[in-house]
């Protein structure tokens, strides 16, 4: 073996044996992360439901890649919007998010979804790896869909199946298109706006009479669907933060 060969062969299995480092100490990082936020969650979920939570956000969190909102713009957004109620921008669950999505017994290649306050995008993406017909995310925090734009076109285009509409606008003053027939919230504003947000949801159910899934976290204000005539389908609470409301409207 030659001086050359020597040193080529040296360099391939040093750099093998570098990467091989890296990825025992990704790995290592990984069960580090995941067994500390597993025995945080096991005291509010249990150790099923925990498995189950963890390995849902973990994996969709590595395939979608949606990074956490950064930018703290409520006073911003308050100032924009119409009813001054807004909420600080909160990414939703991704297991709870899927699990609202089976116990509406949505189909959603059938279906358009729309995301109220969807920040940074993370729920539009994961509505978009579903194959939804149409995916529609709004919200005022201008910020928050410059990034929600640039990832849900790239997850987009590996589901090239689902239309992408995303608006800067106000809840309060949306109206409702006749094909939504999914509707999803994050805690997104108070009771003033929700108020506005359903009034604006059954002017739309009665020019054009449909069945529509309400799939809210933290649901706050659940009792205005209530009060609207909305049938409660499942309610899951964890803790504080996890909580699920299923509703579904189906009068024509």
């Amino acid at each position: 073996m030659n001086i050359c060969s020597f040193f080529s062969v040296w360099f391939y299995y040093t750099s093998f044996l570098v990467d091989l480092i890296f990825m025992i100490k990704k790995i290592g990082y990984f069960f580090s992360d995941f067994t500390t936020r597993f025995i945080a969650a096991t005291n509010r979920l249990g150790v099923f439901n925990s498995l189950n939570f963890l390995i849902t956000e973990f994996y969709y969190d590595r395939k979608l890649a949606v990074a956490l909102p950064t930018q703290d713009v409520l006073t911003e957004v308050n100032e924009n919007s119409i009813l001054k109620d807004s909420n600080r921008n909160v990414s939703g669950s991704y297991f709870l998010f899927f699990r609202g999505i089976k116990q509406a017994g949505i189909l959603p290649p059938d279906s358009h979804f729309i995301d109220i306050g969807c920040g940074n995008g993370k729920i539009l993406c994961a509505a978009i790896s579903l194959n939804f017909k149409k995916v529609t995310g709004i919200d005022l925090d201008k910020h928050g869909l410059v990034y929600a734009d640039l990832v849900a076109k790239a997850i987009s285009k590996k589901y090239i199946k689902t239309e992408l509409e995303i608006l800067n606008t106000d809840a309060a003053v949306y109206n409702f298109a006749s094909s939504i027939n999914v509707v999803f919230f994050f805690n997104p504003f108070g009771e003033k706006t929700m108020k506005q947000v359903i009034n604006n949801l059954m002017k739309s159910l009665e020019l054009h009479p449909r069945k529509i899934s309400v799939i809210y976290q933290r649901p706050d204000h659940e009792h205005l669907f209530i009060d609207a005539g909305f049938q409660l389908v499942k309610r899951t609470v964890w803790n504080k933060k996890q909580q699920l409301s299923v509703f579904v409207w189906n009068k024509k």
